[in-house]
């Protein structure tokens, strides 16, 4: 009975996953129940549970008492109630992470959401993020107290008095809203990037450039949760922000991150290759051959992406339909290499500023240690730009850049506890459930109600060693294994998953991974390897690159060792450059 509860709960499991019609499981259950599995429920409907879904849509009116779009709230409470394991707790804190962002539906169609999700902070990132609420309209919701009272009731209600979880009491605290630049400016009623007192930190008045906003000025006064909330810079607002009713109150400065993935990799790291070398004035532009070879390295890394990447690279011909993840793999990773001889001494050395600045406080282990350091490498690549680029780099993003740091300062965690890249995910399923054009939103509320019975109903921490693949060597009278998860990283005994850093200083490149039969702890697994030589730092400006554990290698004449799992750090990402047969390796970041 357990076995065919378990093979049935897989095949609802792959249908969500899948997202395979009804008509279609249909079918494959007619098939199914006639010898195989003949408890199985006739229907999809039945067997998805879709018949007891229970929803509240309702009517969305604006301002004006008009009709415009439709509105559902799911609610923080019974998701948490659902899925929050309070073995896993030892903090009795819940700190939560909201995010707002609207999501078109159709290429055709004006349809669209803007669902208010939510996820909880923690370490290792083993939740979720999950929809709050979900507004469905023609146009954005322009009534913003209807749209977010539901929100601020229940969250006054949980700040106030917490929640309780299979008999343990716990806390609620709001950690941090995650919002790109135009939604930030929608939920607290502020000016947008284009207005002369945008910035959200400092009272820097900006000025009219070449058709764009620039902020010049560096040092301004600070803004802070009581000058926002007595609107002592009236420009900067464009009225009162429901937010400042949640009570107790939060931070209406620093509880609004910014946020990384929108404003350092689709912002100044999209905007500086493909405004600035790729096309540009002379003096910063790449001449054709310089394009050239930095497209020809890059096409060398594609078989070299770990598999902790989901995007390989491509073509710097291509740049302007990079993914975020594509940019966060040249800026934290092979930008300093490829870039190397290509850009001008003064242009790479400027890059390196953001790149060891973004390294430090993506970090787990630096991102505390050296903010300060941080900070100012951030703030002198800001001041650079205005020379190297012109004044007309100097916008919004980039200025913000100089206050990026106070946000790893506050959340006390590095930039990828709180970037945006979990919330795009789930709004790119919610996107991806819907059938057609007709009632979305209702749509979107069964395959919702759907994958409560498809999940563990409960989370659970993830293995320190995970094996995924293994075979049996009898000759030898051992296990082989040719891939595990250890620490959140894919490990392999192949290339681009086999380097990693061990607990005594030195890089290893594992060549075999194996356990005596029933021995699978990270102690009794072992890996054997080539140590790699090191030979000398990737880079010496602004720092040394050995304080960021960046090095090159060499993997000629070096010593074999074998040692226990349990040695191993972290995984590094190693890179070669076959054009001057060179060899780079660093750490991998959380991802």
């Amino acid at each position: 009975d357990n076995e065919e509860f378990n093979e049935i709960m897989q095949l609802r499991q792959w249908a969500m996953t899948s997202n395979i019609p009804h008509t279609k499981l249909d079918s494959l259950l007619q098939i199914l129940r006639r010898r195989l599995l003949p408890n199985l429920p006739a229907t999809a409907k039945t067997f998805l549970k879709t018949n007891s879904a229970e929803y509240n849509i309702k009517q969305f009116y604006d301002v004006n008492g008009c009709s415009v779009g439709e509105f559902v709230y799911f609610g923080i409470a019974k998701h948490l109630q659902r899925t929050v394991n309070p073995e896993i707790h030892e903090n009795e804190t819940l700190y939560l992470k909201i995010n707002i962002d609207g999501l078109p539906l159709f290429n055709s169609s004006l349809q669209q959401f803007w669902p208010i999700p939510g996820q909880l902070h923690f370490e290792p990132e083993v939740y979720k993020p999950f929809p709050i609420a979900v507004y469905a309209g023609r146009e954005k919701p322009n009534n913003l107290s209807a749209y977010l009272e539901n929100f601020i009731v229940e969250i006054n209600e949980l700040l106030l008095n917490g929640i309780i979880i299979d008999e343990k009491s716990f806390k609620v605290c709001i950690m941090c809203f995650v919002c790109d630049r135009p939604a930030r400016s929608f939920i607290k009623c502020i000016k947008g990037h284009v207005g002369f007192y945008a910035c959200e930190r400092c009272e820097v008045r900006g000025t009219r450039h070449e058709n764009r906003t620039i902020y010049c000025n560096d040092v301004c006064e600070e803004r802070i949760d009581q000058s926002f909330r007595d609107q002592r810079n009236p420009e900067h607002h464009i009225g009162l922000s429901p937010l400042t009713f949640i009570n107790p109150r939060i931070d209406m400065v620093r509880q609004f991150v910014l946020d990384f993935m929108h404003l350092c990799y689709l912002g100044i790291m999209k905007k500086m290759l493909v405004e600035c070398w790729m096309k540009g004035n002379l003096s910063t532009r790449l001449n054709q051959n310089s394009k050239m070879r930095l497209s020809q390295r890059l096409m060398q890394l594609k078989s070299q992406i770990p598999a902790d990447f989901q995007r390989s690279t491509r073509s710097i011909f291509e740049v302007a339909k990079w993914k975020a993840t594509e940019f966060r793999f040249f800026l934290l990773y092979c930008g300093p290499i490829v870039l190397k001889n290509i850009l001008s001494k003064k242009l790479y050395n400027h890059f390196l500023l953001f790149h060891v600045a973004c390294r430090i406080l993506c970090s787990n282990e630096l991102a505390l240690k050296f903010n300060t350091q941080a900070k100012k490498y951030l703030e002198s690549f800001v001041h650079l730009a205005r020379y190297y680029y012109g004044k007309q780099s100097q916008t919004l993003n980039m200025h913000s850049l100089i206050h990026l740091a106070d946000d790893v300062q506050n959340m006390k965690c590095c930039l990828s506890g709180f970037t945006a890249f979990p919330f795009e995910n789930i709004l790119g399923k919610m996107k991806k459930v819907l059938r057609s054009g007709n009632r979305p939103l209702a749509q979107l509320c069964r395959r919702l109600h759907e994958s409560h019975f498809a999940e563990e109903k409960k989370t659970t921490l993830p293995l320190l060693v995970n094996i995924l693949k293994k075979q049996y060597d009898e000759l030898n009278d051992r296990v082989i294994i040719k891939k595990l998860i250890y620490k959140n990283a894919l490990l392999s005994s192949k290339s681009p998953d086999n380097t990693v850093f061990l607990n005594n200083g030195k890089i290893l490149m594992i060549d075999d991974i194996y356990s005596l039969p029933n021995q699978l702890n990270s102690n009794e697994i072992e890996i054997t390897g080539i140590l790699l030589k090191i030979k000398s730092p990737i880079f010496t400006y602004p720092c040394n690159s050995k304080y960021l554990n960046m090095w090159e290698v060499s993997h000629k004449n070096c010593s074999r060792i074998t040692c226990p799992l349990n040695f191993v750090v972290t995984k590094m990402v190693t890179i070669c450059m076959h054009d001057n047969e060179k060899m780079y390796t660093m750490p991998l970041l959380h991802v």
